[in-house]
């Protein structure tokens, strides 16, 4: 078994055939464990699930721009 420190480049050669076990123990950083909190929060909101632009591309930047604004003004009482 050998341990490499999170960052630290590798590469594995076997002299004859063999099997790899590979296990990444990363730890959660708090922005991750809070960003996907939010994300699970908002999917569930209908005008959060909305896309962006359509099939037939007709949302513009000025709507998707004031529609955003909307959403992120109700934000805080979501979360």
């Amino acid at each position: 078994m050998l341990y490499f420190p999170d960052g630290m480049w590798n590469s594995v050669e076997t002299i004859e055939e063999g099997i790899l076990i590979n296990i990444s123990l990363m730890s959660v950083i708090y922005a991750s464990l809070v960003s996907s909190a939010i994300h699970h929060i908002l999917i569930k909101k209908d005008a959060w699930s909305q896309s962006i632009v359509d099939s037939s591309g007709l949302c513009g930047p000025n709507n998707a721009t004031e529609t955003l604004d909307g959403l992120i003004q109700q934000l805080p009482q979501l979360i």
